[in-house]
């Protein structure tokens, strides 16, 4: 009974560090982009290196630089959305009326 007490102090005190975990999402905020108006302004994806769309599906990027207002933020053609960080997010579009 003793032995299990122990080890349960001791995964309790293990467990209640806190320990903040890196980042490995390349680019998040989206403020590295190509510039010029096809990718600023259009919203592909590939604008932002390093990321790409493998499938050839489109992604969009919408960033506050944007003039056109379907890619701006925070409201567009998808609905109203800030930033959490950065100039910009990603987003894609799961339905359209045919």
């Amino acid at each position: 009974m003793m032995r299990s007490i122990y080890i349960l102090i001791i995964f309790l005190f293990f467990s209640l560090r806190i320990i903040a975990q890196v980042n490995l999402v390349p680019n998040p905020g989206f403020e590295n982009f190509i510039p010029g108006d096809t990718f600023c302004n259009a919203g592909p994806i590939i604008g932002t290196p390093p990321w790409l769309s493998p499938t050839g599906a489109s992604p969009n990027c919408f960033k506050e630089c944007c003039w056109n207002q379907g890619w701006a933020i925070p409201q567009n053609t998808f609905g109203f959305q800030y930033t959490h960080n950065g100039i910009g997010y990603a987003g894609f579009g799961v339905y359209s009326l045919p």
